[in-house]
């Protein structure tokens, strides 16, 4: 049996229409080498954020990893905080009917 691998490969746009921002990240169409001892994970982009066409700051990164901004990291998913799942809340979705995955999930995370 092999590995189960799903990916992003298509352009997600961010604007900010009051300050004329817009930025593009496009996944899955990086290069997977970059130079002979690394090699980009097919999740990374680097693009850009434009002020009316004019590149203003630099973004770099991965959707599972890091962001980073003008080459300075502002996000790194090696020190986001693991959340525990409560054990009373596995036994109560494992329960032999059947749930509604909506209200379920508001229940779960509302109580």
């Amino acid at each position: 049996m092999g590995s189960l691998r799903s990916e992003a490969v298509d352009t997600i746009t961010f604007t900010d229409a009051k300050n004329e921002l817009k930025c593009d990240i496009t996944f899955g169409k990086v290069k997977k080498r970059y130079n002979i001892h690394q090699h980009r994970p097919s999740d990374y982009f680097d693009t850009a954020i434009y002020h009316k066409g004019k590149a203003i700051c630099t973004v770099d990164g991965t959707y599972c990893g890091y962001i980073n901004f003008d080459k300075i990291r502002y996000w790194d998913g090696r020190f986001l905080k693991a959340f525990k799942v409560k054990n009373h809340i596995l036994r109560l979705t494992c329960a032999n009917k059947p749930l509604n995955p909506i209200i379920e999930r508001e229940r779960i995370f509302n109580s």
